[in-house]
């Protein structure tokens, strides 16, 4: 999965006073878990994109490494997702 914010919205904030960029990246989390069935995900990130970087370790991507000279990969370890029915 590949997403992005417009540079106008990356400092939104939602009605709930949420930043815009954690409700993208907590959704996108939880869809590739549940989609993939695993309990590890991580995202590549420019390394210029400093803002981008801080943001992994507060929604559980904990672990850095440099892939290149320009990404970066942050990976986190998740519960196990439980499908409810319901």
């Amino acid at each position: 999965m590949v997403a992005a914010i417009t540079s106008r919205l990356q400092t939104a904030l939602l009605s709930d006073t949420s930043r815009l960029s954690d409700h993208l990246i907590q959704t996108l989390l939880q869809d590739a878990l549940c989609v993939r069935k695993t309990d590890i995900a991580f995202a590549v990130v420019a390394i210029e994109n400093q803002r981008s970087l801080e943001m992994c370790e507060p929604n559980g991507l904990t672990s850095q490494t440099t892939v290149n000279a320009v990404y970066a990969r942050a990976t986190g370890r998740f519960a196990t997702v439980q499908t409810q029915i319901g």
